[in-house]
């Protein structure tokens, strides 16, 4: 659990961890130069479970949950936020699944969001071949990545780590586990409270959202090149370009993502076990977007 100025969340994340039913584990938390009173609040827990790892630097977070899995030396890698509270069975009902299931390498479960005083039961596709097609939305549809939990040999095995960047990097780590023959299940059940603010990395009135966005697209291309190995990467990159939200697409622009989507969606042959026919079903969502903005003439966004 990486953790960076949650003085006012952290004490609820750690202490749902350290009641979890199952007890068998290390809680390895990377404090990752925090400049408010979040160190304090770490010194103060006496529990033999506990590793606390003082970065001397703000590394960021990607780099920050690298390292904690650098230490790791549990069979499974559990990931935690500092500002969620997982349930308290959530690990016990995980590496129960772990164990009698060895083919899968990354299992993830849902989750209740709050935001203000809203509460909303998330729901998650469960299977591998809906989990992989749903990463090229970058949108956390496919999984919620404070509710995973990986194989650490084979995150090890592959010398598989978070990329450097600032939102989305769960996405890339995804990726290159599919890549690596990872296979991905989520399990019907909600196991973590994830908290949504002001001061999360991808709330959604960040004045820099906008480059957060357009960082989608380095992914998004990257998955299309992987799932559609016959398109160009001018093809993968125009098709990204016209899925990324609030883009400016000019005429040019946009009949080159059309033409380069249309000829994605006739590649229907799986190379990662993922379902062209949800492939499809998101490429064709924002295609259609596209086309009706342009009936009603200029520029689309």
């Amino acid at each position: 659990m990486p953790v960076y100025n949650r003085q006012l969340m952290v004490r609820e994340a750690i202490e749902s961890i350290l009641i979890q039913d199952f007890d068998d584990f290390e809680y390895i938390i990377i404090n990752d130069c925090s400049t408010d009173e979040t160190a304090e609040i770490l010194a103060g827990y006496n529990d033999s479970r506990i590793s606390i790892i003082e970065l001397p630097v703000n590394c960021g977070v990607s780099i920050a949950r690298n390292i904690g899995m650098q230490y790791a030396l549990g069979k499974y890698i559990a990931v935690m936020d500092s500002d969620d509270i997982a349930f308290q069975n959530r690990l016990s009902v995980q590496v129960a699944f772990m164990d009698k299931n060895p083919e899968v390498h990354i299992l993830g479960t849902d989750a209740v969001k709050i935001v203000g005083d809203q509460q909303i039961k998330m729901t998650h596709p469960r299977v591998d071949a809906i989990i992989k097609s749903r990463l090229l939305a970058v949108d956390g549809s496919a999984m919620i990545h404070p509710t995973t939990m990986m194989r650490a040999d084979f995150i090890r095995r592959n010398r598989l780590a978070y990329p450097v960047s600032r939102t989305d990097s769960d996405h890339g780590l995804w990726i290159e586990a599919m890549v690596a023959g990872a296979n991905f299940r989520l399990l019907n059940q909600h196991l973590l409270t994830y908290r949504r603010h002001d001061t999360n990395i991808t709330a959604e009135d960040q004045v820099n959202m906008r480059m957060l966005l357009s960082n989608k697209t380095q992914y998004r291309s990257r998955l299309l090149g992987l799932f559609y190995p016959g398109l160009t990467h001018a093809e993968t990159l125009a098709i990204a370009n016209m899925m990324e939200a609030g883009r400016k697409l000019n005429l040019t622009d946009a009949c080159t993502g059309l033409t380069a989507a249309a000829k994605a969606q006739k590649l229907l042959e799986s190379q990662y076990g993922e379902s062209h026919e949800m492939l499809n079903r998101i490429i064709g969502r924002h295609a259609s977007q596209i086309m009706a903005a342009f009936q009603t003439g200029g520029e689309t966004s």
